[in-house]
């Protein structure tokens, strides 16, 4: 069976609009059914209105080691990151140029107009935390003292 150019461009479109509908709807539904945690971090500027973000758990385990694998867990005091095995993909690293434990790692996050977030103010980001999977940034926020105030 032979298909015209045409109707060969219109199989295509559909099959393309039904990769994205999937992935679409495996958002929507992480987004949905994923546990969420406000998360302080570290973060620079770049170009683009891009910003990188850093997460850091409020405990994570550390030793000799600058860098080990932990498994994410959400408690009622925050994010904790426990010790976990090789075959964890989430790392906690401490170096000198940073005051806390951070995961290891960088996370790029579209902020828009990077200039609306406010200089010298305890940046903070919404996560969706997956089981076996890097944390996913949803939304950036300023620490008030009645809570996280996201930034619109």
């Amino acid at each position: 069976m032979k298909f015209s150019p045409r109707s060969t461009g219109i199989l295509l479109l559909v099959v393309h609009l039904l990769l994205v509908a999937c992935i679409g709807l495996q958002y929507a539904y992480d987004k949905a059914t994923l546990p969420r945690v406000w998360v302080k971090v570290l973060w620079t500027k770049n170009p683009g209105g891009y910003v990188t973000l850093r997460p850091c758990p409020v405990t994570a385990p550390y030793g000799k080691t600058f860098r080990a694998p932990v498994r994410l867990k959400i408690t009622p005091q925050g994010l904790v990151a426990e010790p976990g095995t090789r075959g964890d993909r989430v790392e906690v690293m401490r170096d000198g140029t940073q005051p806390v434990p951070c995961l290891y790692g960088t996370m790029p996050f579209y902020a828009g107009d990077a200039g609306r977030i406010p200089a010298g103010r305890e940046i903070w980001a919404e996560y969706l935390i997956p089981r076996n999977a890097d944390p996913r940034p949803l939304r950036l926020g300023v620490k008030e003292p009645q809570g996280v105030v996201p930034i619109e």
